[in-house]
C-alpha cells in the first residue's frame, strides 16, 4: 500500500523568492532523530543497497557550520551547509549504496540530525 510523503521548500531573499509543494507516493518510510556528540561520529546500518529504489532522502540538522558531515556508503564526506532534500536519481548524488550512513560532528558542541528516506520495495 502506497505511504504517500507531503513535502514542502519554500526559499527567498529581496531579490527573489521560490517554491514548491507536492507528494509523492512510496512503499516504505524509514526515518531516524540522532544525537552526535561533539567530536563523535555515529554509524547507521541503514542496509538500503539499491539506491535505484530510493525515490526520497530528506537529512537536517541542528546546525549548518560545515562541520556536521554525512558520508553515504564509500561516496566522499560532504558538510552540511543546509538540509539535504533529493529525489528520485538525484539521491546517487550522495553516493552508490546507503547500506550505511555516517554522520561525524566536528563541532564544539553536540548536534541533533534527522533523516527520512522514501522508497520502493519491489
Amino acid at each position: 500500500m502506497p505511504k504517500p510523503i507531503a513535502w514542502s521548500f519554500n526559499a527567498g531573499s529581496s531579490a527573489a523568492s521560490v517554491g514548491s509543494t507536492g507528494t509523492l507516493d512510496v512503499e516504505a518510510v524509514t526515518g531516524a532523530s540522532i544525537a552526535v556528540a561533539k567530536g563523535a561520529k555515529v554509524e547507521l546500518a541503514l542496509q538500503l543497497e539499491h539506491i535505484d529504489k530510493l525515490k526520497f532522502v530528506y537529512i537536517a540538522a541542528d546546525s549548518y557550520s560545515g562541520k556536521i558531515k554525512i558520508k553515504a556508503g564509500a561516496a566522499d564526506e560532504i558538510g552540511l551547509e543546509g538540509p539535504v532534500i533529493l529525489f528520485g536519481a538525484a539521491i546517487g548524488l550522495l553516493g552508490p549504496s546507503f547500506a550505511t550512513l555516517s554522520v561525524t560532528n566536528g563541532g564544539a558542541e553536540p548536534a541533533n540530525v534527522e533523516i527520512m528516506i522514501g522508497g520502493q520495495l519491489s
